[in-house]
């Protein structure tokens, strides 16, 4: 995304902050300005896990049928991301899980839009036959697979699958894990389910709105580094998991005691789309089980800011990280505009008044992650 949509979006100036204003802003945003960067922040690591995430080229995709439904402006079209295995990374583990499944939906049609860590030799997702499944054979060891995919709903005038009654819903199924999911879930989904095996399964999904109100994903890392100091990083992605950027970032506790985070987002070249600064905490999510009790997890949320220094946008997900996981999951959702609108549980500017914060910004942050492990230009 451009920097000079997200001001015509937040009504501002798409002139950069003059580089003499950068140590003011480095002051605000915990270290972190607006000068452009190495593509991936310099990070080879976080480059390469761009990589892991591969586009797939669904027939369903190219049905006259399902050209139809998206291009009618009343059927519900949902993004959702599933990851499922080891989340976060754990190196030690030697066994092997079966995560082969499907994911359907009971109306509509199925869209594949990417696949994620599916090795060459022993994943892939299996033929399409059937508009409304997704069938995969999967399995996991140390690491995690996933899907990328567009639910689409069909308005009730369209009579599809009239055989089907009853509300419409979408499955997840495999043998460690099952879910069925109401179309309301899908608005604003974000969570991590705990497995007694240490394994998990990863959600998070939006509705597609048809106004200029761009959202997406970003996912990545979420832990401490060789110094304690509290970092994160990931992919930020856009509508049909494109990968559009980079996000990077440090967590902690300030002199005031508030648990606050900055991050820096970029695109992928390097150039500065926006600021972060918010407030995380520790504690299990709404889904979470005894074995959620014993791991380190928790949520973030917070603003994303423009190179003036304006609220542009909404970023709030979850992560699970532990002193022993240095390499932490993080999963979240982003917006940008429509801060009056509820509806995926992240209204913005009133509810949780960022701007008034700002004095909560201005201490720096110690021991739980101090700010300094990686900064950012």
């Amino acid at each position: 995304m451009s920097i000079a949509l997200l001001a015509l979006l937040s009504g501002c100036s798409s002139n950069p902050t003059e580089p003499g204003n950068n140590k003011s802003i480095e002051s605000q945003f915990g270290g972190f300005t607006t000068s452009p960067e190495t593509p991936g922040f310099g990070d080879p690591t976080l480059t390469a896990s761009a990589a892991d995430e591969k586009p797939v080229l669904d027939p369903i995709a190219g049905l006259s049928l399902v050209d139809s439904l998206l291009a009618d402006s009343n059927s519900g079209i949902y993004h959702l991301r599933v990851m499922w295995g080891r989340i976060p990374c754990d190196s030690t583990v030697m066994s092997i899980t079966n995560w082969n499944g499907s994911l359907s939906i009971s109306r509509g049609a199925l869209i594949v839009r990417r696949k994620v860590r599916f090795e060459h030799s022993t994943d892939t997702i299996l033929p399409r036959t059937d508009r409304k499944v997704v069938s995969w054979i999967s399995q996991t060891g140390p690491n995690s697979d996933g899907i990328v995919v567009d639910v689409i709903v069909p308005p009730a005038r369209w009579n599809l699958d009239s055989g089907v009654t009853g509300p419409v819903t979408v499955r997840f199924e495999t043998g460690p894990y099952s879910h069925t999911f109401l179309l309301s879930d899908l608005i604003a989904l974000d969570t991590i389910v705990s497995l007694e095996d240490s394994n998990s399964v990863a959600f998070h999904s939006f509705r597609y709105e048809r106004m200029v109100c761009p959202r997406g994903f970003l996912n990545g890392h979420w832990g401490y580094d060789s110094s304690g100091a509290g970092v994160f990083d990931g992919m930020w992605t856009s509508r049909n998991g494109l990968i559009d950027g980079y996000v990077r970032g440090n967590f902690g506790t300030n002199d005031s005691g508030k648990k606050i985070f900055f991050g820096k987002w970029i695109d992928r070249d390097g150039r500065f789309e926006g600021l972060l600064r918010g407030f995380w905490d520790a504690k299990p999510n709404e889904h979470a089980d005894s074995m959620a009790f014993l791991r380190a997890g928790g949520w973030f949320r917070g603003g994303i800011y423009d190179a003036n220094v304006q609220l542009i946008g909404i970023v709030k997900g979850k992560f699970q990280s532990s002193e022993k996981r240095p390499n932490g999951f993080m999963q979240g959702r982003w917006k940008i505009g429509c801060f009056e609108r509820d509806d995926d549980g992240m209204k913005g500017r009133d509810e949780d008044r960022f701007e008034d914060h700002s004095e909560d910004f201005e201490h720096g942050m110690h021991p739980e992650g101090n700010g300094h492990g990686r900064g950012g230009h």
